[in-house]
């Protein structure tokens, strides 16, 4: 399993979440 390093800042995080929720 390959864990992704935590985003820089905090808006990437949310962009993430979002990426995250739309490929879920």
């Amino acid at each position: 399993m390959v864990k992704q390093p935590p985003p820089l800042n905090e808006e990437e995080s949310e962009l993430l979440r979002n990426n995250r929720v739309e490929l879920a």
